[in-house]
């Protein structure tokens, strides 16, 4: 239950005009930073390559919810509820905690490197302290719009495999064809596709219209070709099942309907599955989950007995570890969050790193319905499969408004949120 205490600025109110105009401004801010993925910024700017200017490697979506950040603090009288209130303290010290992280790069002459910690993280931080500042109902129409290009994404993936034309641009050589969507990697299509299914019920959608977005979702994934996100998509679909509210005039009624309800659901996944493998949908499973691209994950975790202690216990030049392992262990990316952030930060920043990311994540997650927790724990448990999480993306972002979204639909409908 949330408390009805309330930490409040001035008394004056916002002017409804005035925080719709806010609400408006991040909005535009948030389809920039997920709609335009990092190859198609490419395309104007050196964004992702090793030359061209510091400002360059931030994306303009960042840029814009930093603005938005700057104007909202300064103009809005906010009044939190004591949940938003520990939600903002959640991010404002993992913004702390940032800013540690990178003021350590500098020290130590590595400041190259913590581009990411800017696009990926400070701006998923400042998206959700705007979205705080706002009234609940913003929230969850900012989650509703997130969840949209999320659902849009995964349609154009669909199409995208279909097709056999890609919608935006894809630099990386591949084997066989695999859906990016809006995503820029087929491997943020499927994780944020997984993750949604769960989000798709909890922001107040009618029936209809949360089964045909699953699907959408499904499909995404699926289009994808992400091994480990289909398995989280399975996973997503049964606990959605589960946890979906039941009428019926007894306890015993509702588990007979939602009994029924999980047959259903079982020949239904397991008749789309049938589908979509004839269909050439799930190509990479032949392969099992023990091909080349998925040792290469867990090769990478001999670099550790090729470089000293020391480069373990405070960082080393992650580029220089790159380049070893091209040379050494014909490996063309570090697909590895942990490997990426031990090298980057050392042992004790990486620790700090992934404890404040844990610790916010477990903030804004708080009191939410299971789904939204098992949402969040298939959404670590897919990123962490590759480097998701040490890479320019826009997914944390995504999941802080989606958190905050869910979160905000449960909130007291009173004067303070309205």
């Amino acid at each position: 239950m949330y408390s009805d205490a309330v930490i409040q600025r001035p008394a004056r109110a916002n002017s409804a005009a005035y925080t719709t105009a806010i609400f408006g401004l991040l909005g535009v801010a948030l389809v920039l930073r997920i709609a335009l993925p990092a190859p198609f910024v490419d395309l104007f700017m050196d964004y992702t390559a090793d030359t061209g200017s510091i400002t360059e490697k931030i994306h303009p979506g960042t840029y814009a919810i930093c603005a938005v950040f700057a104007l909202a603090v300064s103009t809005l009288r906010a009044r939190l509820d004591a949940w938003s209130h520990r939600a903002l303290r959640g991010l404002a010290c993992f913004a702390i905690a940032i800013a540690g992280l990178i003021a350590y790069l500098v020290l130590v002459g590595r400041v190259g490197s913590a581009g990411y910690l800017i696009d990926t993280y400070l701006s998923a931080i400042l998206a959700g302290m705007t979205l705080l500042l706002l009234p609940a109902a913003c929230r969850v129409r900012a989650g509703t719009l997130v969840l949209v290009l999320l659902i849009v994404s995964a349609g154009l993936g669909f199409a995208e495999f279909a097709t056999r034309t890609r919608i935006m641009p894809y630099p990386i050589p591949e084997i066989g064809f695999r859906a990016t969507g809006l995503a820029g990697h087929p491997l943020s299509l499927g994780l944020m596709s997984a993750t949604a299914l769960l989000f798709a019920g909890s922001l107040g959608w009618r029936r209809a219209s949360v089964l045909l977005a699953g699907a959408i979702l499904f499909l995404g994934v699926a289009s994808a070709g992400a091994r480990i996100a289909m398995l989280a998509a399975s996973l997503a679909v049964v606990v959605a099942i589960l946890a979906s509210p039941m009428a019926g005039a007894s306890a015993v009624a509702r588990q007979r309907v939602k009994a029924l309800l999980m047959v259903a659901g079982a020949i239904g996944l397991a008749g789309a599955i049938t589908f979509l493998a004839f269909s050439g949908f799930l190509e990479r499973f032949s392969r099992g989950l023990s091909d080349p691209s998925a040792m290469a994950r867990v090769d990478v975790y001999k670099l550790f007995l090729m470089t000293d202690w020391t480069e373990v216990v405070f960082g080393t030049d992650v580029a220089r570890i790159a380049k070893l392992a091209e040379e050494r262990l014909n490996l063309l990316a570090i697909e590895s969050s942990f490997v990426v952030a031990i090298y980057q930060f050392g042992i004790i920043g990486a620790l700090v790193f992934a404890g404040a990311l844990v610790a916010t994540a477990r903030r804004l997650a708080s009191g939410a319905p299971a789904p939204i927790v098992v949402a969040v724990l298939i959404f670590f448990a897919v990123a962490l499969s590759n480097n998701t999480l040490t890479s320019k993306t826009p997914t944390v972002a995504m999941l802080f408004v989606l958190l905050i979204a869910a979160q905000a639909y449960r909130l007291p409908r009173n004067g303070q949120f309205s």
